[in-house]
C-alpha cells in the first residue's frame, strides 16, 4: 500500500508526538519539571487545518476504523456520520488533536484495515485530473 505524501507527513508528525509522549511519561520521576510541548504539535495542527474538509473527514473516518469503533465495510456510513457531526473542519481537527500521541497508530491502522478489505482509501487522498468532454459539434 502506497501512502500519499500528505498523509505520510501527518503520520510522521504524529509518530514524533507519540515518541515525545512516551519519553515524557515513561521513566520520568513525577517531581521532574514537565518538558515543553514539541514543535511537531503545532506543525501537525497546521497540517490538519490545511487539508480540504473532505480529506479531513476521511482521516477522521480512518482513525475511527483504526480505533475499532466501526468496521471498514461501514466506511461510507462513517464518513457521512463524521461530515454530519462536524459542521466546521476545525471541530474535526480539535477531535484529532485531543490525543495526538495515538493518532499515528489509529490512522495507520485504519488505512491498513481498509486496505485489507479492498478499499484503497489512499487513492482518494490524491488529486484527480479533471476530464473534460470534447465540445459537441453540430
Amino acid at each position: 500500500m502506497r501512502i500519499p505524501k500528505s498523509i505520510d507527513r501527518i503520520l510522521e508528525l504524529a509518530e514524533a508526538l507519540e515518541r515525545h509522549h512516551f519519553r515524557t511519561h515513561i521513566g520520568r520521576a513525577p517531581a521532574e519539571p514537565p518538558l515543553p510541548p514539541p514543535p511537531e504539535l503545532k506543525k501537525l495542527r497546521a497540517r490538519l487545518l490545511s487539508l480540504a474538509p473532505g480529506i479531513l473527514y476521511l482521516i477522521v473516518a480512518a482513525v475511527e476504523i483504526g480505533s475499532f469503533r466501526c468496521h471498514p465495510a461501514d466506511l461510507l456510513a462513517v464518513y457521512r456520520s463524521v461530515s454530519d457531526r462536524f459542521s466546521k473542519p476545525i471541530e474535526a481537527v480539535d477531535l484529532l488533536m485531543q490525543h495526538p500521541q495515538y493518532l499515528e497508530k489509529r490512522l495507520h491502522g485504519g488505512l491498513m484495515f481498509l486496505h485489507e478489505e479492498g478499499v484503497d482509501l489512499c487513492r482518494l487522498f490524491e488529486p484527480m485530473p479533471i476530464h473534460r468532454q470534447p465540445p459537441l459539434s453540430y
